[in-house]
């Protein structure tokens, strides 16, 4: 009994072998599988890389870097393609079966969210193209918000999908999520305020690293820019961290975006000057700034314009073509010694204080 048992397992077990079978699908298998791996082989080895370099030529940089994103997620789709395939020849029906349509649309969603996470790390090669073609300017503070930014919609669209699949109610998740981000908001209120006023720092401009700004009492340059704060270094050396909200919301004066800087100061001349002498110390001056190439022509000013009780005051009115605080100093300091030659040769004295002290004789 046992016997005949054993033989009609074997039976059994031998019969597709020998209808064929069997060795059909084994055959199918390996066949696909062979073919499939063998066109990804030559794609990666022969077909991509002279793509590359010839998009590479053309500067079609941001073709390669979707494509780079991409490929890892190609090839894995490929891989699964094959897979499916195959598992067509023992299963027929799989694809068609709620289960199988599920499968194949999650692994669809998970491997297009994979190739935009890999694209978020080519931000920053994209953004420099759109720069050369189309004049816009981007900072290299925005390009890791952009990734994290790419990234999260990237995470959430693909996980609403899959929830959806499974057929989670995502409209209760959506006001679930809500009502916690308000309460988030409202706890970090400051830290929000402080996000926004980085991204309208950074998009609108307002200052640039290197810059010299002032804002209330701290005046310095500007090291760091960060989407929260602003670093900047005094001219005591010290380094000063201010929020960008406090940045945004208060007066702001950058003194690097001056086109010209201003110099200003008054002569006093003595009250014995003669009058001659006052008008050759003005046309000599005027002469001279007149001919100085780092003063602008159109602003200049050297005027007698005040008559105090211990000096003639002569103004001394301009603005510099640079706004470079080393170069100024020295077209100061070449107006002031251009001033004392002047002086010396026109024998003018500078006026100083005068103090009369009247005596008065004791009464008899």
């Amino acid at each position: 009994m046992r016997e005949a048992n054993g033989r009609e397992e074997a039976r059994a077990i031998l019969n597709p072998v020998i209808h064929g079978s069997l060795w059909l699908k084994l055959l199918s298998t390996s066949i696909v599988a062979a073919v499939f791996a063998a066109l990804l082989f030559v794609a990666s080895r022969w077909v991509w890389p002279p793509l590359q370099r010839r998009w590479s030529r053309q500067d079609a940089g941001t073709l390669v870097s979707l494509l780079h994103a991409f490929a890892a997620p190609l090839a894995a789709a490929w891989i699964l393609l094959a897979l499916g395939i195959t598992a067509g020849f023992w299963y027929p029906s799989w694809a068609s079966t709620p289960q199988g349509t599920k499968a194949i649309r999650i692994a669809t969603i998970l491997l297009a969210a994979w190739g935009f996470w890999r694209f978020s790390s080519h931000t920053a090669r994209w953004l420099q193209l759109l720069t050369q073609r189309y004049g816009l300017e981007f900072q290299k503070v925005l390009l890791p918000v952009l990734t994290g930014l790419v990234r999260f919609v990237t995470v959430a669209v693909a996980a609403t999908m899959i929830l959806q699949e499974f057929g989670y109610r995502i409209e209760s998740l959506i006001a679930g999520l809500g009502l916690g981000g308000l309460a988030v908001a409202l706890a970090a209120q400051n830290t929000l305020s402080n996000l926004f006023a980085g991204a309208v720092i950074l998009l609108e401009k307002t200052f640039d690293i290197g810059d010299w700004i002032e804002s209330g009492t701290i005046s310095g340059t500007v090291e760091e820019i960060t989407i929260r704060s602003t670093k900047i270094r005094t001219f005591d050396q010290g380094l000063v961290i201010i929020p960008n909200s406090t940045l945004v919301s208060g007066p702001l004066k950058n003194w690097s975006r001056m086109g010209r800087r201003r110099i200003m100061f008054r002569v006093g001349l003595s009250l014995y000057t003669p009058p001659e002498k006052v008008e050759r110390f003005l046309q000599r001056m005027r002469q001279y700034m007149a001919g100085h190439p780092g003063i602008h022509q159109d602003s200049l000013y050297v005027n007698f314009d005040q008559l105090n009780p211990d000096a003639l005051s002569i103004l001394v009115s301009c603005f510099t073509r640079t706004t470079v605080w080393a170069e100024w100093l020295k077209i100061v300091e070449e107006i002031n010694l251009k001033v004392l030659e002047i002086l010396e040769d026109e024998g003018i004295s500078l006026a100083f204080p005068i103090r009369e002290i009247v005596e008065h004789a004791p009464k008899a």
